[in-house]
């Protein structure tokens, strides 16, 4: 079984002036334990759509989220269902709070943990800030006094305390500069080996999924349009929308 099984995926939105917006129509995926699966397409196509729905943020419209071998989906689900699941934010600046010392607000991550001590969390933050490659020191800065690559390897740091099975990643990379992008992927690379954990990585970029993911699909407007491993994704599209996606990428290296 799949750690996370979704299936015939719907959700109509409606919109200020009562016209319904179908963000989804029949989407239908799996990630297997330990697999990375890349989930590409252009701003409004419906990505983090999947991913809220997925974290618990968007109540789909219809179909089923299964993780673990829980119904996401039905109203009485475990509530401690998404426990080993966590989320990683677009923009690093906004998962803090500025008047917070991120010390503090990565241990906000265990508050999902009963039973810990205070010197039992400060040793798991202590833990997470070195598997990430911060200096202890930064326990005691705000988040407006580090750099936005700095920033999102603290929210991995608070990400990874509970040792998540599964992390949902929300074009994390899209607000940092190239050199930091592939620093976070090798890190992501690295902590998936160690933890054997799944990632869900959404991106508009064809050319970094197929660098960090096992699988991926195409989604175009609420529809997957092309699915499959990625190296075959990136070197033999099929659809006329994948292509394009594909030439984009190709062009941004050679500019």
């Amino acid at each position: 079984m799949p750690l996370l099984q979704v299936e015939n995926l719907n959700k109509t939105f409606i919109e200020k002036n009562d016209r319904l917006f179908r963000a989804l129509n029949d989407v239908s995926f799996s990630v297997e334990e330990g697999e990375c699966v890349g989930i590409i397409g252009e701003s409004g196509s419906g990505k983090t759509t999947i991913v809220n729905i997925v974290a618990g943020f968007v109540t789909p419209t219809s179909g089923t989220v299964r993780y673990d071998g829980y119904d996401l989906t039905l109203p009485r689900c475990n509530k401690n269902a998404r426990d080993t699941m966590q989320m990683v934010f677009q923009n690093p600046m906004n998962s803090f709070s500025p008047r917070m010392k991120l010390g503090k607000g990565i241990r906000e991550g265990l508050c999902y943990l009963s039973g810990m001590t205070r010197d039992e969390q400060e040793k798991r933050v202590d833990e997470a800030m070195e598997m990430v490659g911060l200096p202890l020191s930064y326990k005691n800065k705000f988040v407006f006094e580090v750099s936005g690559g700095e920033a999102q390897r603290a929210a991995i740091a608070r990400a990874i305390l509970i040792r998540p099975r599964l992390l949902l990643c929300d074009e994390i990379t899209s607000a940092l500069d190239a050199e930091v992008q592939d620093q976070l992927i090798e890190l992501l690379t690295k902590l998936r080996n160690e933890m054997n954990m799944a990632l869900l990585f959404i991106s508009h970029d064809i050319k970094l999924v197929r660098d960090f993911c096992d699988r991926a699909f195409v989604l175009q407007d609420g529809e997957i349009v092309e699915q499959g491993e990625v190296g075959k994704l990136y070197e033999h599209p099929e659809n006329e929308y994948t292509k394009r996606l594909v030439n984009a990428a190709i062009l941004n290296l050679t500019e």
